[in-house]
C-alpha cells in the first residue's frame, strides 16, 4: 500500500488557566512553500488540519483580548499526526508570544 505524502496538524488551544478557547483563529503556514491553511476552533477548543504536505510549518494562534501565539518551526512527516498544544495569554492581539 502507497504512503500518502501529507500529514496533519492538530491541537487544543487553552488559556493560561487552562480553560479551553473556543473559535479562535488559527494559521498553519508551510515555510519552505508560503501554503496557507486557516480553520478555528471548536467549542472544544480543539482544531485540525489534515492533508497538509511532508514539510516545516509555523502556527499562529489568535484570538480577541489575548497576545498572538506563535509556534515557529512544526515538522510534519509523510502520514503523521502532530499533536500541538497552543496557549494564550491575556493581552493584545497586536502582542506575540513565540
Amino acid at each position: 500500500m502507497a504512503q500518502t505524502p501529507t500529514g496533519v496538524i492538530s491541537g487544543v488551544v487553552q488559556d493560561s488557566s487552562s480553560a479551553l478557547v473556543a473559535q479562535a483563529e488559527v494559521t498553519i503556514r508551510n515555510l519552505a512553500s508560503g501554503l496557507v491553511r486557516s480553520t478555528t476552533t471548536a467549542d472544544n477548543g480543539t482544531f485540525n488540519v489534515p492533508l497538509l504536505p511532508v514539510g516545516k510549518y509555523s502556527i499562529t494562534a489568535r484570538m480577541k483580548g489575548f497576545k498572538t501565539s506563535v509556534r515557529s518551526v512544526v515538522e510534519v512527516d509523510v502520514q503523521q499526526a502532530v499533536h500541538e498544544p497552543i496557549s494564550l495569554e491575556i493581552g493584545e492581539t497586536a502582542e506575540t508570544v513565540g
